[in-house]
């Protein structure tokens, strides 16, 4: 059966295909093609396409695609279920249905069972710890395939009202934090963040280094300045208590400049060690963050749509305006003269001569830009949005989304020297991440600390078995989806089975494993 145009090509048994173009070009066998363009060119055997452009493109066999998206959709694979839209419905957690939100295709997973191996628990090195243990006085084995989570809990310090503002990577490679509540801090291990210093009710905003002296400003007109790489800081005499600073920097001959709320600026010629003047700017509102550019131009993002900047060292200011939406954060290509200023409702200019001049962009997202951030690793502009989301652009013009890591704000951010991230959040959280996000960690701010880490960044060793079972066995890490062993014969009323994991050769804490178990439906023969 055919209507409008459809099956021009070959015609196969017992086809249908409604609308125009739809099963067009060989259509296969016991298919279905309904709407425009559905199964248009080559669709499967036994396959159902409903819906405009529905499987358009080499449908597979046996897989059925239902599309009201309003672009084109094609199967997964054979034997698969695909649609879009779909509905995200993060409060249901009673049925087991999967979507995947790059392929569309939707899955099911049989019910599985969790048991807590670990819960907070410290553990000496090298402990064995037996994930799955079944003898044959039991009868079949009720699982054939585990999945493993591991992870520990941790304190950020920071209390869970505070947020994370300020983040720094030294010159050593040291990373350095400031929040809410004038804390200090810096990560001993991947796992929690230790007081450096509490220096009392300051909102920390900016860290940043010059030469040997590394500096933090914020509210309450007193920055502090370490030079022991973050060990110690000093309250430094600026002749005010009343401004809140939200960014320092030196210019090229020597000039320390410090912004801040109500469009304040001051400078000094010798900073720590000498006295800072008040400077008339003429601005007004909040001034958020400050650069120096390559050329020694200041620049500083502003509310209202303004940017200002200095060409004499911050002694006098010129306002630009680039629409009406609050800036918040600007970043400088450490390599070209590009420049990035972002702010309120995704808003985003970009520079291509120094600062002189921006020109409009589309970041794609409509959340604050929080934080935008180069990183010289990969020569990258990163924009974090206020509620989890990441952008990404080279050249500052043309940015891609990147899958957030949850709905954290990204405010003060920074970046290892070996591509690791530390996105200061609030609620007290910390996060922090690999290269590309696609793994991270929560440092929440009571023990509520979550590692996506693969289980070898905790485990000494991969698992071990005896005997060892053969390709029937699959053990995943739960998060990553990776095997970590696949085994020979999942065998039903086989000799004792344990399998082991070994922790590494320092001990940990605060350590938890969870051992997923996905039971036998029909339990495999000998």
């Amino acid at each position: 059966m055919s209507v409008n145009n459809q099956n021009v090509g070959t015609i196969q048994a017992n086809t249908i295909a409604l609308g125009n173009t739809a099963g067009a070009v060989t259509q296969g066998d016991y298919s279905v093609a309904i709407g425009t363009n559905a199964g248009e060119t080559n669709q499967g055997d036994n396959a159902i396409a409903i819906g405009t452009a529905a499987g358009i493109s080499n449908q597979h066999d046996n897989s059925i695609v239902i599309n009201a998206s309003g672009a084109s959709l094609n199967s997964a694979s054979t034997n698969s279920l695909t649609v879009a839209p779909i509905r995200d419905d993060a409060s249901n957690t009673a049925n087991a249905l999967f979507y995947n939100t790059t392929t569309k295709e939707v899955t099911y997973a049989t019910a599985y069972t969790d048991t807590m191996i670990y819960t907070n628990a410290n553990v000496p090195a090298n402990t064995v710890i037996p994930i799955y243990s079944f003898s044959a006085a039991q009868g079949n084995y009720d699982s054939c395939q585990l999945y493993l989570d591991v992870w520990q809990s941790a304190n950020s310090n920071i209390a869970n009202t505070a947020i994370t503002y300020a983040a720094l990577t030294t010159s050593t490679g040291k990373i350095l934090m400031g929040s809410d509540g004038g804390l200090i801090l810096t990560p001993a291990t991947n796992t929690y963040l230790n007081i450096v210093q509490d220096t009392g009710s300051q909102t920390w905003r900016q860290l940043k280094q010059f030469g040997s002296e590394i500096w933090i400003v914020g509210g309450g007109g007193i920055p502090y300045v370490s030079t022991d790489d973050g060990v110690s800081f000093s309250a430094i005499t600026t002749g005010t208590t009343a401004i809140t600073w939200y960014g320092i920097e030196k210019t090229n001959t020597g000039v320390y400049v410090l912004a801040g709320g109500n469009a304040n600026v001051y400078t000094s010629p010798t900073g720590a060690s000498g006295s800072w003047t008040n400077v008339a700017t003429g601005g007004s509102g909040i001034w958020f963050g400050l650069i120096k550019t390559v050329g020694n131009k200041l620049l500083v993002p502003a509310a209202s749509g303004r940017i200002y900047s200095s060409d004499d060292n911050g002694a006098t200011w010129v306002a630009q305006t680039y629409g009406s939406a609050d800036f918040r954060s600007i970043a400088q290509n450490a390599n070209s003269s590009i420049i990035v200023a972002a702010g309120f409702s995704g808003t985003l200019y970009t520079s291509v001569d120094g600062g002189v001049s921006f020109t409009t962009g589309t970041s794609g997202i409509t959340q604050i830009i929080a934080t935008m951030y180069f990183s010289t690793l990969d020569n990258t502009f990163y924009g974090f949005g206020s509620t989890g989301t990441i952008i990404k652009s080279t050249d500052g013009f043309a940015w891609t989304s990147i899958t957030p890591f949850g709905t954290y704000a990204g405010n003060g951010v920074t970046r290892t020297n070996t591509g690791e991230w530390f996105i200061g959040s609030s609620s007290g959280r910390v996060i922090t991440s690999n290269a590309d996000f696609s793994l991270y960690n929560n440092f929440g701010p009571a023990g509520t600390y979550h590692s996506s880490y693969d289980i070898n960044t905790v485990l000494a060793s991969d698992l071990a078995s005896v005997p060892v079972p053969s390709t029937a066995w699959v053990i995943k890490n739960r998060i990553t989806g990776a095997t970590i062993i696949a085994s020979n014969t999942c065998t039903a009323n086989a000799t004792t089975l344990t399998m082991n994991i070994t922790t590494t050769a320092t001990p940990l804490v605060g350590l938890n494993v969870r051992v997923r178990k996905i039971p036998i439906v029909t339990a495999p023969s000998h």
